[in-house]
């Protein structure tokens, strides 16, 4: 995942940009200074939107802090009818929320409505979770010394929440940070990503609109220092963060004694074997590798085919890549858009480059016009590439052939991430030694790793971070859990 950092001009005035305020506690605010955004489908600005300071840093914390125990009091019934409410502003809004994505992030319309539509089933997912969070019955007096006591623990907000979503799904991941921080009764301050903040901002407005006390909800924008002023401080007990493993990793020695929920980059692997149902295994991987321009943490970047069945898949995936159509300024109608920037389309052909002149074949695509890049599908992949070693993060998708299953179990561990990685076999205990043996936080037996339902358990292990996303699960994480015993 890349991260850009803004760069500060004094305010627009210009009445024919859309000007945009961040949000502190219900009040809109414009600071002193803003950045102007610009759509990737074109090198035009669209927007100017308004930067934070030290003293909107301050304001949102103290008005955060003032608000727990008024949030920390609302019912389950009072927190799942926000977040019911928030999942009906969203579907009433969904056009124009889908057009906004298209517009700030560069997502097709197809992709764009996608998004939102997912947004829809997180936010009643987390409905659901917010009316289940219980504690539990303690058997104390399965200890001897014990007898004659019983217990339980009752589930209390963990306090003042930080989440920092990722811009490639602005809005989706944002509502993975305000949904199981509404059904924990937890106060939320948002650091809005400097390329696509827009999309934030309104699903805060929207939630406010749905009943949420406005004191208990901040978006703030700006640089770095914004970022990093609320992780540091020590008044907010949990940080959610979706993005880069090194900022990530960043955060992880700004936070001091908070809880982190660090959700960080991949380079995720799909294994292919020679029992595989192969033309379903490309289709899938075709989806995985180009959905959202290839702009996802789970993208389907290496595949590792049986020797026996490579060129099989090898022709299946380019035949079915060469249908893609690759959008221009003027078509947002497309398969595939452009990548939020130009030096991440840069640095995309940089890492294709590499492959090639290390003896990488290049099936297709490959070539990139300004932030546009083409699907592209790279054979012969290698452990010394960067398409091996690092994430890509763009519309591309590399091939490797192997000889036996445990060989590809060992190439798709070895790398620095392990978010999670698709398998896709006809034999039941390949499937099962894939489960066992692979080193990622989620494994999917005949699918691609880009699958997600986004209520369940999400994370990965080593560099692509640590705890769970999903909103029954992230909400347990921004509570604490209270012992009550009892001598009868």
């Amino acid at each position: 995942m890349n991260t850009q950092t803004a760069v500060l001009h004094p305010r627009n005035e210009n009445p024919a940009i859309q000007a945009q305020k961040f949000l502190v506690a219900g009040e809109w605010r414009t600071g002193q200074h803003s950045l102007e955004i610009s759509s990737p489908w074109r090198d035009e600005d669209i927007a100017t939107i308004g930067l934070a300071e030290a003293v909107d840093v301050e304001d949102a914390l103290k008005a955060a802090e003032s608000s727990r125990p008024q949030l920390a009091e609302t019912s389950r019934w009072d927190r799942a009818n926000t977040l019911e409410q928030l999942a009906a502003l969203v579907t009433d809004h969904s056009e124009d929320l889908a057009l906004l994505l298209v517009e700030e992030v560069g997502k097709t319309l197809r992709d764009a409505r996608g998004e939102v539509g997912r947004t829809i089933s997180t936010l009643r997912f987390a409905a659901d979770a917010a009316r289940n969070l219980v504690g539990d019955i303690l058997p104390l007096d399965a200890m001897k010394e014990a007898r004659g006591k019983f217990g339980y623990t009752v589930t209390e907000p963990i306090g003042t929440v930080i989440g920092i979503p990722a811009a490639n799904f602005p809005l989706l991941i944002a509502a993975h940070k305000i949904a199981p921080a509404v059904g924990a009764g937890c106060p939320i301050i948002l650091k809005a990503p400097d390329l696509t903040p827009r999309v934030v901002l309104r699903l805060a407005e929207l939630l406010i609109e749905a009943g949420w006390p406005a004191v208990g909800i901040s978006v703030l924008t700006g640089g770095p220092s914004i970022g990093e002023a609320l992780i540091r401080d020590d008044r907010p007990r949990l940080v959610s963060f979706t993005g880069s493993s090194p900022i990530g990793k960043l955060i992880a020695s700004q936070a001091g004694f908070k809880r982190l929920l660090l959700e960080l980059g991949s380079n995720a692997a799909t294994i292919v074997s020679e029992s595989a149902d192969v033309n379903l295994a490309a289709s899938r991987i075709v989806t995985g590798a180009f959905a959202a321009a290839g702009q996802s943490c789970i993208s389907v970047q290496r595949v590792y085919v049986h020797h026996a069945r490579r060129q099989e898949l090898e022709d299946l995936i380019v035949e079915k890549t060469s249908k893609i159509r690759l959008g221009t300024t003027e078509d947002r109608d497309a398969d595939l858009g452009p990548l939020l920037t130009e030096s991440a389309a840069k640095r995309v052909e940089d890492m294709v480059k590499d492959a090639v002149d290390q003896g990488a074949q290049l099936l297709t695509g490959g070539r990139r016009t300004g932030r546009f890049f083409e699907a592209t599908v790279v054979s012969g992949l290698t452990q010394s590439m960067d398409l091996h070693r690092e994430e890509v993060f763009g519309p591309v998708v590399a091939l490797a052939e192997f000889s036996t299953f445990e060989e590809a179990l060992d190439l798709a561990n070895d790398s620095k991430y392990g978010l999670q990685a698709g398998v896709f076999t006809d034999s039941s205990s390949e499937a099962h030694l894939a489960a066992r043996r692979l080193e990622v936080g989620g494994v999917h037996i005949n699918e691609i790793s880009m699958w997600r339902a986004d209520h369940m358990p999400y994370g990965g292990v080593k560099d692509s971070g640590f705890g769970k996303e999903g909103p029954a699960w992230a909400m347990r994480e921004m509570t604490v859990n209270k012992v009550v015993s009892w001598k009868q």
